[in-house]
Order: structure tokens, then sequence, then C-alpha cells
């Protein structure tokens, strides 16, 4: 039986943000924090369930690493952080939609 996707949630939307926008690798999150694995990430690259305590981890990481990026950025002139700072906003506005239900 195939497992369908799930609907898109605010870590996936994390994950797509590190891995395309900032063009983070699998290995490179590895080595940002020792607790990631690749099976987790390619559940949460797939849309499929993680564990709650499992899902804060990955968030706080993710959102370390755009806020580090957007940081980086201002102090580099500006250029791109905008869109850091929507992504960020987006992000926090899905995770905060999804607990309201």
């Amino acid at each position: 039986m195939k497992q369908e996707k799930k609907q898109p949630t605010a870590l996936g939307f994390a994950y797509e943000a590190v891995t395309r926008d900032l063009k983070c690798t699998h290995q490179q999150l590895v080595n940002e924090n020792v607790g990631v694995n690749h099976p987790t990430l390619r559940r949460i690259r797939n849309g499929l369930t993680i564990k709650p305590i499992t899902h804060a981890f990955y968030m706080r990481l993710f959102l370390r690493i755009l806020k580090d990026e957007y940081v980086r950025r201002i102090e580099e002139g500006g250029e791109g952080a905008t869109e850091i700072l929507r992504t960020l906003a987006g992000i926090l506005l899905m995770e905060h939609n999804m607990n309201l239900f």
C-alpha cells in the first residue's frame, strides 16, 4: 500500500526553505547538529508524520539556521534578508494556525 503525502506543514515548509533556498544538504544538517538523521529528514521531506518531540527538535533547528542566515545577510548589507524574514514569518504563521485546530 502506497503512503500518501500529507498536507503541507510548517515543518515541511521550514525544511524546504533550508534545503532549497539556503542550499543546505542533508549532510550539512547532520554536521550542524549530531542529533539529525537522514531517515527523519526524508520523512519530513515526504510529508510523513513524526513524533511531536522530533517535530519540535527539527523546527528549532530549521528556525535557528534561518535566523542565523538572516543575521548574516543583515550584517552584510541586507541583500536577501527580506526574503528570509518573510519565510520565517510564514513558518511561524503556519505553525500557529496548525496549533489552533
